[in-house]
């Protein structure tokens, strides 16, 4: 999978609110004060600056870094579930 097309599933799952956040990722949230809102914010207008795929999981793991709701540094690492028609978060940081 390349940029684009990453990019265009996250747009269209995170539209959908196909969004699942493991236990990991609410503990950092929680942590970090990030919020839902944040997390959409740098989905939508962050920039994707790592991308692989999973084989063991039949993935794609994406790392997206932008500015959340109050202008903050914020990355996300997530993973594009296809299959699942759904965007797993799988920590925050920043």
């Amino acid at each position: 999978m390349d940029i684009q097309e990453a990019k265009k599933l996250l747009y269209s799952f995170a539209r959908e609110d196909c969004l699942r956040l493991s236990k990991h990722c609410r503990k950092r949230m929680a942590e970090r004060g990030v919020t839902t809102d944040d997390f959409l914010q740098v989905i939508f207008w962050g920039e994707i600056t790592s991308i692989s795929e999973d084989e063991e999981y039949q993935n794609c793991t994406c790392e997206i870094t932008g500015k959340d709701t109050n202008g903050d540094d914020l990355t996300l690492q997530v993973a594009i579930i296809e299959k699942e028609y759904s965007i797993l978060c799988i920590t925050v940081y920043g």
